[in-house]
């Protein structure tokens, strides 16, 4: 578009990665690493626990073991059920969770915040879920708690304890530590990205 004043170029960038990937039913814990686990104690803008998030984890966590989590994790999905599109990733864990909605990030976010809260390491994780019978067109996104020297899954969205059908792309903190896409833009304009995922089992 042109006119005497101003002139606009429209910029297309495509970013597209594939690959085949070996996921063990069998498995059983979180990837390991060789960063500390007491680094996923840190709180960070997105993962504050409120007064009122550190009341409703004390409730349903009487003690801090995997089985109480689980409970934890029900509760908060009953609490803030999934509703796509209902937040953005701008949507820290308190704003999640007082709005009493959200999607597998807010999920990811509550959880981890009241975790570390209660005094153990807790990080995100991002990464894709496969499941025989359809294909995921998005990604995912769970957490996972450091408990008696292992990783635990817990996928508050799906109520799943077991990364056996889980993509592990990164895991950090929170979503900013392992947002896929992150860069810097000058000189103004205006931006919009679209995207889309398949998870297919091979042929």
């Amino acid at each position: 578009m042109d006119d005497n004043n101003s002139r606009f170029e429209y910029v297309d960038l495509m970013i597209m990665a594939q690959g085949v990937v070996e996921i063990d039913q069998h498995n059983l814990f979180g990837i390991e690493t060789m960063l500390d686990p007491m680094h996923f104690l840190q709180v960070t803008p997105f993962t504050v626990c409120t007064w009122e998030m550190l009341q409703f984890a004390q409730h349903h966590v009487k003690q801090v073991d995997v089985e109480h989590l689980q409970i934890l994790a029900a509760a908060i999905l009953a609490e803030m059920p999934y509703i796509p599109a209902s937040t953005t990733v701008m949507h820290s864990a308190n704003e999640s969770f007082a709005a009493k909605q959200g999607v597998c990030q807010d999920h990811s976010h509550v959880f981890i915040a009241m975790v570390k809260a209660l005094g153990v390491p807790a990080r995100y994780v991002s990464g894709y879920l496969f499941a025989n019978d359809q294909a995921h067109l998005a990604s995912h996104a769970w957490a996972e708690a450091f408990i008696e020297g292992k990783w635990y899954c817990f996928d508050v969205s799906n109520q799943i304890f077991q990364p056996s059908s889980h993509i592990y792309i990164a895991t950090g903190r929170d979503y900013w530590d392992v947002a896929p896409v992150r860069g810097v833009r000058s000189q103004g304009g205006i931006e919009s990205m679209q995207s889309i995922v398949q998870v297919l089992a091979c042929a």
